[in-house]
């Protein structure tokens, strides 16, 4: 059974006080799910955001897709490349990990 996203995991290690560490175990288990995730990155990238549009419709007035059917958005370009770009970016994260102390805040 999956834990709700807001439960903090009890193995993360905080370096500082409010910043908290992604632990060896925590890195190695992301990795090892993006390179499910990865396989076929515009559908997961269509599938996040045709949930997120479910659950809150409003994003839609975010970008140019108010109005648009999931059918039109699964067939639009822009929204095509707006998905690959967001799963590139989360693969950017996922590739640095070991770097993430050095992303700007």
């Amino acid at each position: 059974m999956r834990r709700p996203c807001t439960e903090r995991s009890s193995n993360v290690s905080t370096g500082n006080d409010s910043e908290p560490q992604l632990t060896v175990d925590d890195k190695e288990r992301i990795r090892s799910t993006w390179l499910l995730v990865s396989r076929d990155p515009y559908h997961v990238g269509a599938r996040v955001f045709l949930r997120i549009f479910q659950l809150a419709p409003e994003a839609r007035n975010l970008f140019r897709f108010d109005g648009m059917s999931e059918t039109e958005l699964i067939g639009d370009g822009l929204f095509r490349i707006h998905s690959s770009r967001f799963i590139r970016a989360i693969e950017l994260a996922v590739n640095n990990l070991d770097a993430l102390y050095r992303l700007p805040q």
